[in-house]
């Protein structure tokens, strides 16, 4: 036990109030990569992939909840139309409104853009992980798709030349 809290205490994670900031008590080595101010405290595990500098700050919290609100849209519009209770409905609907009109496959999309937030916070190196999630997502969304057309072939295909897979008017 001694020794962990001794690698906390090197880490910089126990601190002092100070007069103006957020200091560690003993022995702190690595760089101040953030400004100190109220998120001085994440500063001290920036050698511990945690980032706190304002605009990597500003852009994570956006690029998150950009994402999971945009995950969260998706699901209550679609209802019923989505995962395993559209394969019970005795007469599923292709949504293609709100949402749908701007990606075919609008929860995986959220996800990887939250992912992404999610990365920059973290660390740069994260976006490798997000990377291997957005591969598997294509695997999964193609794997979908092939399932829709087959149970829209009427109006699945036209909407699929419409309408990009996971990021509006790109991919």
């Amino acid at each position: 036990m001694g020794s962990v809290l001794a690698v906390l205490a090197r880490g910089g994670l126990f601190y002092e109030e100070g007069s103006r900031a957020v200091v560690p008590r003993t022995g702190y080595q690595g760089g101040d990569r953030g400004r100190r101010d109220s998120l001085a405290p994440l500063g001290r595990l920036s050698g511990h992939g945690l980032n706190t500098v304002r605009w990597r700050a500003g852009l994570r919290l956006a690029l998150f909840f950009a994402g999971l609100g945009f995950a969260i849209w998706a699901r209550v519009h679609l209802g019923r139309n989505t995962g395993i209770p559209m394969t019970q409905n005795d007469e599923p609907e292709l949504v293609t409104s709100g949402p749908c009109h701007l990606v075919r496959h609008l929860i995986y999309s959220g996800i990887l853009v939250a992912g992404v937030g999610t990365a920059v916070a973290l660390s740069w190196l994260w976006l490798t992980a997000v990377a291997l999630a957005g591969v598997y997502f294509v695997y999964s969304a193609t794997v979908e798709e092939h399932y829709l057309t087959g149970q829209f072939p009427e109006t699945y295909p036209a909407y699929k030349r419409s309408t990009k897979m996971l990021v509006p008017f790109i991919f």
